[in-house]
């Protein structure tokens, strides 16, 4: 879904580029061997692991539900259930879920979804990102999870930062000493809006105490997040949280290239009128939905914070590059003449699906599908 975003109409220079000193890894041999065997188990399954934490991050079934079981006679039962079959692939079992609190709770109005969200903690102090979401339809089956959470957050501590609940009582940077830290860093005269203490995992076992702090950068009135390491005061993580929404143009299908309504009563050699494709200039259908566009900022191709679309004519889930092209215009104008073979238009073709992709997630957001429901 979109990202939460301060937006700009007229684009300012960057001040400064997106730092991360987090490490990245695959996810260890035991939780890919676990995914297979979920996968072999639950038809047509996919799972996503989260490159640093290591964390089944999106886990759903194309064909259905992960579990039909009848629900167990406890509290949020169908997950627990689910993780207890599953520890290997999550590194932990419901017991995670107790130890963690209970951050958001919601029912959908349409379809009566339940979504729940856990935030993890350690030392009543949030996990950044360590959010598990489970999704469980009106008939108890459980639809699809979602888990950023450390396998063992207080050894990943006791790692990542030793003797940290002593160092807590006095940390070496306070939290006026990391606002004034992060202020710098951005130069000039930027100034800190908040900070609060979090644990930034900084590999799949380890994390670090550390303030996350926002930050407004002068004089382009940019907003950025750093994160200030609580005993060092180093810079672990900055990211800048202003986009900016710039116009794209697309040749594409508005409607069905041949249409028919909805097509002949029996077979027959009648066909609809072609209709030719139209360029629609466009940043996103709902900024609601996308805040930060379709296309990034500094993008320039069919690749975006809500749709990545390429080819993969070889069908090995690697995308065939270079994707479909704009140029500095975004101009995405491509030949298509369909009474040739299709391969003679593919990147037509995939401007055709990233357009209407796009357009799905923007008008399935205002249905219930947001950052609410995960």
């Amino acid at each position: 879904m979109a990202l939460s975003a301060f937006a700009q109409e007229q684009p300012l220079l960057q001040a400064l580029p997106n730092l991360d000193k987090r490490q990245r890894s695959e996810p260890p041999a035991e939780r890919r061997a676990a995914a297979t065997r979920l996968k072999a188990a639950v038809p047509d399954t996919a799972v996503e692991f989260d490159d640093v934490t290591g964390a089944p991050k999106h886990i759903i079934s194309r064909k259905g539900p992960l579990d039909k079981r009848p629900r167990p006679q406890e509290a949020h039962g169908e997950v627990k259930a689910f993780l207890r079959e599953n520890a290997a692939l999550f590194g932990h079992g419901p017991e995670a879920l107790d130890r963690a609190r209970v951050k958001r709770y919601s029912t959908g109005r349409h379809n009566g979804v339940r979504t729940v969200v856990w935030e993890q903690q350690v030392g009543d102090i949030p996990v950044f990102d360590g959010v598990f979401i489970a999704h469980t339809t009106a008939n108890g089956e459980l639809a699809s999870v979602s888990s950023q959470f450390v396998a063992d957050p207080e050894q990943a501590t006791q790692r990542g930062m030793p003797n940290w609940a002593a160092k807590k009582a006095k940390l070496p940077i306070s939290q006026e000493l990391a606002q004034a830290i992060a202020a710098r860093n951005m130069g000039g005269e930027s100034r800190a809006l908040s900070a609060k203490l979090v644990w930034l995992p900084m590999s799949a076992d380890a994390m670090r105490l550390a303030w996350e702090v926002y930050v407004k950068a002068q004089p382009s009135g940019d907003a950025y997040r750093l994160f200030v390491d609580a005993e060092s005061g180093e810079i672990l993580l900055r990211h800048a949280r202003t986009f900016y929404l710039r116009d794209a143009t697309y040749n594409i299908f508005t409607r069905s290239p041949a249409p028919m309504s909805p097509a002949l009563p029996s077979p027959g050699t009648n066909q609809a009128p072609l209709v030719s494709r139209t360029m629609v200039t466009i940043a996103a259908l709902s900024t609601n939905a996308s805040p930060v566009g379709w296309i990034g900022d500094a993008e320039e191709e069919t690749r975006g914070n809500n749709v990545d679309a390429h080819l993969d004519r070889n069908g090995d889930d690697q995308p065939d590059l270079p994707r479909p092209h704009g140029g500095p215009g975004r101009m995405f104008d491509f030949s298509a003449d369909l009474t040739r073979g299709p391969t003679s238009y593919g990147e037509a073709a995939t401007v055709n699906l990233f357009y209407w992709c796009n357009w799905m997630h923007d008008r399935l957001y205002g249905f219930g599908f947001d950052e609410g429901a995960g």
